[in-house]
């Protein structure tokens, strides 16, 4: 497991361009830990003959992986 999920950053408050960009930076990064760690768990789910749960958790992985794309896209924005 991963600590915290605070950032530093409150989104209630108006964030510059840049703190903005640290935080998606940041959730990127984040997710992409959280879509690794699903990974390894359905790995788990199979050795122990849990395919349907294996099956539903590689799913969410998929989304993570386009969610994360999503992201990256509008960092490559805000960077170019």
């Amino acid at each position: 497991m991963h600590g915290d999920h605070k950032t530093g950053i409150d989104p209630k408050n108006n964030l510059s361009e840049q703190e903005l960009l640290a935080l998606l930076q940041y959730m990127l990064h984040h997710n992409e830990h959280h879509a690794h760690e699903l990974s390894a768990n359905a790995v788990r789910l199979e050795a122990l003959q849990k395919h349907e749960a294996a099956a539903q958790i590689l799913l969410a992985c998929d989304e993570y992986t386009a969610a994360n794309r999503r992201l990256a896209t509008a960092l490559e924005m805000l960077e170019g």
